[in-house]
């Protein structure tokens, strides 16, 4: 190159990028899996793009734990379970009311008690045992 005609091995920096997430790059480098992540988001609608992101980032820590994309975007389809942040404030607490009716844990119980029943206590144990939410999105840990 031109610029760099005084230099053996020049140095480029990454000082400034767009539309990369930031687990994929750095001011020194590209990931070299970067074009197969893009090649599999490209593949996704935007909602579920956003969610891998938020899976491979805060979740399963990829690249840095070490898995290839196919491991994760495996474990990805297994771990989501849905986006919760409609009809409550609170997305663990809607995610808990789901589970309570998919699992039929209160099917056998008297209708009276079903009211008695805390969700908001139940949620929190499943949050800290299970499950993680992350804006919203649900996964099973």
């Amino acid at each position: 190159m031109e610029y760099y005609q005084n230099e053996f091995d020049p140095e480029h920096m990454f000082q400034d990028w767009e539309y990369i997430p930031s687990f994929m790059v750095s001011e020194c480098s590209l990931h070299q899996d970067a074009f197969k992540y893009f090649e599999v988001v490209s593949e996704m609608d935007d909602d579920r793009a956003e969610v891998f992101e938020i899976y491979c980032s805060d979740i399963g820590s990829w690249p840095a734990n070490g898995n290839d994309l196919e491991e994760t975007l495996e474990g990805f389809n297994e771990a989501y379970q849905g986006f919760y942040g409609g009809a409550f404030k609170d997305p663990k607490t809607e995610f808990t009311y789901q589970y309570v009716e998919d699992t039929g844990i209160l099917s056998g119980a008297p209708e009276i008690l079903e009211k008695y029943f805390d969700y908001e206590a139940f949620g929190r144990d499943l949050f800290l045992e299970s499950y993680t939410e992350m804006n919203g999105f649900v996964f099973i840990d």
